[in-house]
């Protein structure tokens, strides 16, 4: 399964850098990981790293964006490492998967939910949004390339 994600991510024109705990790759001048995971080879995992630092002074505020992102944003997730906030798209694979078109949904999504994460830090942070449950952004439609 790695391979045919690097080698995906190469067909879609992303310079693949091996790092010691993954792969990265650049989109919209972001920082992306593919996350392999060695016990599990159908788990995928995408992550953008460190979008938000976390002020302790601010935590509150800081996990009301998470949570509007974790509720609104589907298939990614957002939580805490260390001292930041990193995006995550994590999915099963089956084998059947067009992978080009699966890798392409899931930078995608990260991409609209960063910029999501970046308009509601812009926003006045209302305890009152209209943020009702609805969903925030739909993903599937939209490539990469």
């Amino acid at each position: 399964m790695k391979e045919n994600v690097l080698e995906t991510l190469k067909a879609l024109g992303f310079e693949i850098d091996e790092l010691p705990f993954g792969y990265g790759f650049e989109y919209e001048d972001r920082h992306y990981l593919f996350l392999p995971n060695a016990n599990d080879e159908s788990f995928l995992s995408i992550a953008l790293p460190a979008v938000l630092d976390i002020d302790d002074e601010e935590n509150a505020g800081n996990y009301r964006v998470m949570d509007r992102l974790n509720s609104g944003v589907k298939y990614v997730k957002a939580s805490r490492v260390h001292d930041s906030v990193w995006l995550f798209y994590e999915r099963e694979l089956f084998g059947n998967e067009d992978m080009e078109q699966l890798l392409s949904a899931m930078i995608v999504a990260l991409d609209a939910a960063i910029n999501i994460l970046h308009g509601s830090m812009n926003d006045d942070d209302d305890d009152d949004s209209s943020d009702d449950g609805e969903e925030i952004v739909d993903t599937d439609a939209e490539e990469v390339a």
